[in-house]
């Protein structure tokens, strides 16, 4: 029997940022724990279906910031938005965006 469990890993607010996960499925949410934002991903923990390891590339943009990108709009092709989070009593508010690759 696959067993499946949901593991949070925390995240640094800063631009960029790449976490590797063995046998992950898929990103649930982004959210904040305290002031610590967090993400939480379904995993495979015997890795009998899903035994690839993945990348999770998160970016994170502050309201009103620059998204750096070409004419093929490869940004909004290739990343998925997860949530928006308030911090400082909401008064700076960042888009948490997602990108998944998987590493042979």
């Amino acid at each position: 029997m696959t067993v499946f469990k949901i593991f949070k890993y925390p995240l640094i607010l800063k631009d960029d940022q790449s976490i590797e996960i063995d046998g992950a499925i898929r990103v649930y949410s982004i959210v904040k724990q305290g002031e610590t934002p967090v993400m939480y991903v379904l995993v495979d923990t015997e890795k009998e279906q899903y035994n690839k390891k993945s990348v999770f590339e998160v970016k994170i943009i502050g309201t009103g910031h620059k998204i750096e990108d070409d004419t093929t709009n490869a940004f909004f092709l290739t990343y998925e938005f997860v949530n928006t989070i308030g911090f400082d009593d909401d008064a700076f508010m960042y888009h948490f965006f997602v990108r998944r690759r998987f590493l042979e």
